[in-house]
């Protein structure tokens, strides 16, 4: 082979080399940049980014099940759903300073002030501590009656003037509420239903739920995602209280008793109803054959926190007047084990 030739061979192989190395070498690199990629899009899918999962909307709730645990907000004046102690724990010398706070609150007549702090207590895992749930309920019942049934203010208020062609039904209608609770809240005579056009009227506008909770004859009134009063209710022997969700279909007022067909009028001594009767129907997925079931009234105080009646859910006289001026009809009224 001739030198010219031979040099040109050793340049030939030698370009094929290089040429595998650069084409190992792009490879190389295009690998890496692969990899590179993957690992930000894990970094981003994975890594948390601040407020994310959250609302930004104010008031928003995390879970809006009523009794179910909820993040506390810090925004003041929203409050955990709560009532049935589901809430986290409070620190024994935090429960005392609340409890003070609000019965301070109370004495002075700052209601909405009493009744928030009774709340925050009451959503407390270890609440009965000291016997503070059983004060907080009180104040809290006696805060809530005031707030709805009298003049004192209330961030739920609302300021309606009655227009011309108002009627009181009308009007409690607009505000989820009862003639009862506008008359009484308003001074109005409860004899007399004439309203005049350009009064002012001061309306507590409410979102009524109900749970009760047989094991621990508690009938808990909410208003949205926040409790609003406590009572204690007896239920039926051998668990003959339904579970399940119903809905307020017929109220009365000094209710007759019907008993296989007999009718034992209002006033008779073997009359259980008490001074009123709130029929139930059964809605969404609860059996439809459930009939005759309600919340009533009872002369027998003694059968309150008691399984001791024949299915219905039983209130002393004063609470169930009381619950029936609050909730209008079609009120949702869940009932748990």
């Amino acid at each position: 082979m001739s030198d010219e030739n031979q040099k040109l061979s050793y340049r030939g192989k030698y370009l094929r080399q290089m040429d595998g190395k650069d084409k190992n070498s792009h490879t190389f690199w295009l690998i890496m940049i692969c990899v590179a990629f993957v690992m930000l899009v894990l970094v981003f899918l994975f890594i948390p980014r601040k407020g994310a999962g959250i609302s930004s909307e104010p008031g928003s709730a995390l879970n809006e099940t009523p009794g179910a645990t909820k993040t506390p907000s810090s925004t003041p004046g929203q409050l955990v759903k709560s009532g049935n102690q589901t809430g986290p724990e409070i620190p024994a010398n935090e429960l005392k300073e609340l409890l003070a706070k609000a019965e301070s609150a109370s004495g002075r007549n700052d209601f909405v002030a009493a009744r928030d702090c009774a709340r925050k207590i009451i959503s407390a895992r270890n609440s009965n501590d000291g016997n503070c749930y059983e004060k907080a309920v009180a104040i809290l019942n006696k805060s809530s009656s005031e707030l709805l049934l009298s003049t004192a203010h209330a961030p739920e208020k609302k300021l309606y003037t009655i227009q011309k062609g108002d009627s009181l039904d009308g009007i409690a209608k607009k505000f989820n509420t009862t003639i009862e609770a506008v008359q009484v809240a308003n001074g109005l005579d409860r004899a007399n239903p004439i309203i005049h056009v350009g009064k002012t009227l001061s309306i507590y506008e409410g979102n009524w739920q109900i749970t009760v909770t047989k094991s621990k004859f508690r009938l808990c009134l909410y208003d949205g995602d926040n409790i609003f009063k406590i009572y204690n209710v007896g239920t039926g022997r051998q668990n003959r209280t339904p579970v399940g969700v119903f809905v307020v279909k017929i109220k009365q007022e000094e209710p007759d008793w019907y008993l296989d067909g007999k009718r034992i009028p209002f006033g008779d001594k073997e009359n259980i109803l008490g001074t009123r009767w709130m029929s139930l129907n059964p809605a969404e997925a609860t059996g439809k054959a459930i009939k005759g079931f309600g919340i009533h009234g009872t002369w027998e105080n003694g059968s309150i926190k008691t399984e001791n009646s024949n299915g219905g859910i039983r209130m002393s006289n004063s609470d169930v007047e009381e619950l029936f001026r609050i909730i209008p009809y079609n009120t949702k009224i869940t009932i748990e084990d």
